[in-house]
């Protein structure tokens, strides 16, 4: 695969970028939604804190290396934007 098919679409995940609040975009990458705990099984429920909001996106490497795999976390006042794809 070279680097312009890792910018591809999947079906079913949307590619998104993270805005700054003076709107400059910090990363691009995947959406992924990231459950942080996980629930007693004795009358308890996911609260709205219990899940990140996420995207996943390539690290830097040196040639002929496999990239590290980078999750970020998204928090307010950086917001999640979905890229719409041209086909």
């Amino acid at each position: 695969m070279n680097h312009n098919q890792t910018n591809m679409a999947l079906a079913g995940i949307p590619r998104v970028r993270a805005v700054e609040p003076d709107g400059s975009v910090s990363a691009e990458g995947w959406y992924f939604r990231h459950v942080n705990r996980h629930p007693c099984p004795c009358d308890d429920r996911l609260k709205p804190g219990d899940i990140d909001e996420c995207i996943v996106t390539d690290g830097s490497a040196d040639w002929n290396l496999e990239p590290p795999v980078r999750l970020l976390k998204i928090t307010p006042p950086t917001r999640i934007e979905l890229i719409k794809e041209e086909y």
